[in-house]
C-alpha cells in the first residue's frame, strides 16, 4: 500500500500565504500608528486660560506701526483647524489669538468661528508659538 503525501507544493503555498498575511497584518497593527501621516489634535485650553494668556501677551507687546500685509498659518495650526472642524462641522472659519503662557512663552491659540463671526467657545487649542504671525514682522523680504 502506498502512503499518501500530506505535504505537497499546493499545501506549502497555501500555508505560506496564510503566514505571510498574518505577518503583514501584525506589522501593520504594531507600526500602523507610527506610519500614519495624520497629526493628533493639539492641547486644549479653557476660556479662562485663553483670556489670561491674551491679557499677558497684550500687556507686553509692542503695537505695530506698519500696515499689516498678511500672515502665516503653519501646519500645526492647520491641523488644529481640522480638529476644530471635526468637532463642529458648522464652523464658518477660524480665529488665531496670540498669548503668553504661565512660563512667559509665546503661544498661539485657535478657536472656531460661526457664521455670525462669533467665537465658538466650546473648544480652544494651544498650538505653541509655531511659525505663524502677522506680516510684518513675521515674513520674508518680498516687496509685496
Amino acid at each position: 500500500m502506498e502512503k499518501k503525501k500530506f505535504w505537497s507544493p499546493l499545501t506549502g503555498g497555501v500555508l505560506g500565504l496564510i503566514i505571510g498575511v498574518g505577518i503583514t497584518l501584525g506589522i501593520v497593527h504594531v507600526f500602523g500608528s507610527a506610519l500614519s501621516i495624520s497629526s493628533p489634535c493639539p492641547p486644549t485650553l479653557t476660556e479662562k486660560q485663553v483670556s489670561a494668556y491674551m491679557g499677558s501677551f497684550l500687556s507686553t507687546t509692542v503695537p505695530y506701526n506698519n500696515i499689516l500685509k498678511g500672515g502665516t498659518v503653519d501646519l500645526q495650526q492647520y491641523n488644529a483647524m481640522t480638529c476644530l472642524l471635526s468637532h463642529n462641522s458648522q464652523l464658518a472659519g477660524f480665529r488665531i489669538y496670540y498669548g503668553t503662557d504661565n512660563t512667559g512663552a509665546a503661544i498661539t491659540m485657535l478657536v472656531g468661528v460661526d457664521k455670525k463671526n462669533t467665537d465658538d467657545r466650546t473648544l480652544f487649542y494651544n498650538v505653541g508659538p509655531g511659525l505663524s504671525g502677522p506680516c510684518p514682522p513675521i515674513c520674508d523680504t518680498s516687496p509685496y
